[in-house]
């Protein structure tokens, strides 16, 4: 799964709608201040409505806890009585997504071909989830007042909720919808034809002559805006109906009637309990149809948000600011999302080995086609002896001081001398150095009681190591912009799905280095898909370069084949008061079919010429 599309309506700087199109790397410019982080923020914000239902969030939990000030400084313009709208297309690609088909799966027969709609969200190729937030001035807080669910680019359902918060509805339903052009609707027309029920006009195309032993031509349909758009828009609608046969039950035996909208149980305004199978209002006589129903439902309205929930769980955000670790850092085994974006998750990774990642980012870090930055991940095996000493102020042998030296080192002073000192307080001391105790230690067999134990470990770190210097260094050591990069390497090594975002890879890295950047963007892990924010002209010319190369043949030997569609170019300015997005297409022969915008990448010429 990876997102496609961003649309963004009246969120922060955004006014009006602008859709950004994504790409596996997707690269964001434009000057500063324009909104570019707006669009990083969306993303998370949306995962912070979905998880915790916080729609006036204070801080955006997976950009380390980054401080937003509420729904009153999300909207556009700052206007309370406005709604903000985000919208997330996300494609599926091989993975099926979440699916509550049950009891729909293990009936199927009896339930009729209303059965071939369970798994609507498993024939999508594409989802998306739109969510408008406003403001409850009688609850003084955001809700989620309306909740859009697309397929294929086709709104499908949509549920609302009042200022109120009281129960969530679904107030629309797209009969029309192609997935619910299942398999037998042609057959299921041509009965409403035959059984001389009204057909709907939007059903047209799927009318058809029907062969007549006598030859005969069919009645001509009857239409009208009241029949049933689907044999889903049927059952949904259809009142009891009594003295049926039992095998068609299943098909007609319901007690509901949605004439206006469906109750359902959810949480911050109109969203469905994620997770869950949706809990409706429906109310019918036979159980296995209404759980049926509810299944088909939750397909269409719960699944997609679950989907998205895990993609966006599986992202992650680099802030603008990476932390460099030094000596004194302890490690987090348990890192979090929210820690990416500090950094720190870079340094909680590397405390623990891994063989096949720690290879790969040595290549990156080393290969003289890559970054070639002169530094590697080494492992430091340290081992030894650990021994247990117990303190005392009283001793009686010289094993005991030697004991104790072994323990305090230079903290410990010892003298000899050659007179009872107790007897001859003036006699003349020697000074004993601590190492000429550690050598007795170490070569004979020492027997003090205050030796508790003795037992061997052996500890294996990563460590960075400078290859020009041949010595051990820290992060602090290595320099910024070298320290700055490494989370970005780390993360596109170690994520295996979602989206990686990071604000200003460059910073403080050489242009070298930063044209090598475009190709670790292009060419990591298969199926990391990127989302940069940055000012680089050197990382772009990188990538054009790869897709002129690509198009002839000449990539570099083991980089894959780039293409135009394999990159989108999102240029953020502000016209006549209004942010606008635009996609900079990109030729096969690694160029823009437009110009890029003016005052951007011009002060190379101003400066020459």
């Amino acid at each position: 799964m990876r997102i496609t599309k961003l649309t963004l309506a009246n969120f922060r700087s955004f006014g009006k709608e602008q859709t950004i199109e994504f790409a596996p790397l997707t690269l964001l410019f434009g000057p500063n201040s324009v909104g570019k982080s707006t669009v990083l923020m969306a993303l998370f914000y949306v995962q912070q409505i979905l998880a915790k239902g916080q729609c006036d969030p204070q801080r955006i939990t997976a950009m380390g806890e980054r401080f937003v000030g509420g729904f009153g400084h999300l909207v556009h313009g700052k206007k309370l009585n406005e709604t903000l709208r985000i919208e997330i297309e996300y494609e599926l690609g091989e993975k099926l997504g979440a699916s509550y088909s049950e009891v729909g799966d293990l009936v199927m027969v009896e339930v009729g071909s209303i059965g071939e709609l369970i798994g609507l969200a498993h024939r999508a190729s594409t989802m998306s989830v739109s969510l408008e937030v406003s403001w409850s001035f009688l609850r003084n807080t955001a809700y989620v007042s309306s909740y859009i669910v697309g397929f294929d680019g086709i709104d499908l359902a949509e549920i609302t909720s009042d200022s109120g918060l009281k129960q969530p509805m679904i107030t629309g339903l797209n009969y029309q919808h192609p997935l619910l052009d299942y398999e037998e609707l042609h057959e299921w027309v041509a009965d409403q034809v035959d059984s001389g029920q009204a057909v709907h006009p939007s059903l047209i195309n799927h009318l058809h002559e029907q062969d007549r032993e006598d030859g005969s031509d069919p009645e001509a349909p009857v239409f009208s805006d009241e029949a049933p758009q689907s044999e889903l828009h049927k059952l949904l609608q259809l009142r009891p109906m009594m003295g049926e046969a039992s095998e068609e039950k299943h098909k007609l035996n319901l007690s509901t009637a949605l004439s206006k909208a469906i109750g359902i149980k959810g949480f911050a305004g109109a969203l469905p309990r994620l997770g869950k199978s949706l809990f409706t209002s429906l109310q019918s006589n036979d159980d296995t149809v209404n759980r049926v129903l509810e299944e088909i439902l939750s397909d269409m309205i719960v699944a997609p948000l679950d989907n998205l929930l895990k993609l966006l769980n599986d992202s992650l955000c680099i802030g603008p600011l990476r932390h460099i670790s030094d000596s004194t850092y302890q490690p987090n085994i348990y890192w979090e999302q929210k820690d990416w974006y500090s950094g720190r998750a870079c340094w909680d990774v590397l405390s623990t080995h891994d063989f096949a990642r720690d290879t790969t980012i040595n290549e990156w870090l080393m290969g003289k086609d890559k970054l070639n930055l002169g530094y590697k991940l080494v492992y430091k095996v340290v081992q030894g002896n650990s021994r247990y000493i117990t303190p005392t102020t009283e001793f009686s042998s010289p094993d005991d001081v030697i004991a104790l030296s072994d323990a305090l080192g230079k903290g410990l002073q010892v003298t000899l001398s050659r007179e009872n000192l107790a007897d001859n307080p003036d006699a003349e001391e020697h000074e004993v150095s601590p190492l000429a105790l550690e050598a007795l230690r170490e070569r004979y067999d020492t027997s003090s009681p205050l030796y508790l134990g003795e037992f061997p470990f052996k500890d294996t770190k990563i460590a960075l190591w400078d290859c020009h210097n041949n010595i051990e260094v820290t992060a602090a050591d290595i320099g910024v912009g070298v320290s700055q990069l490494l989370p970005l390497l780390v993360a596109a090594t170690v994520v295996e799905n979602g989206l990686i975002v990071c604000e200003q890879p460059e910073l403080h890295i050489h242009p070298r280095v930063q044209v090598a950047v475009g190709d670790m963007l292009l060419h990591t892990t298969e199926g990391t898909n990127f989302l940069i924010e940055t000012h680089s002209e050197h990382i772009v010319l990188r990538v054009l370069r790869r897709v002129r190369e690509s198009s002839n043949g000449k990539q570099p030997e083991g980089m894959r084949p780039v293409s135009p569609k394999d990159i989108s170019v999102i240029y953020l300015e502000t016209l006549d008061g209004e942010l606008r997005a635009q996609r900079l297409e990109v030729t096969d022969d690694g160029d823009f079919e437009d110009r890029w915008p003016g005052g951007f990448f011009e002060e190379r010429d101003e400066e020459l010429f």
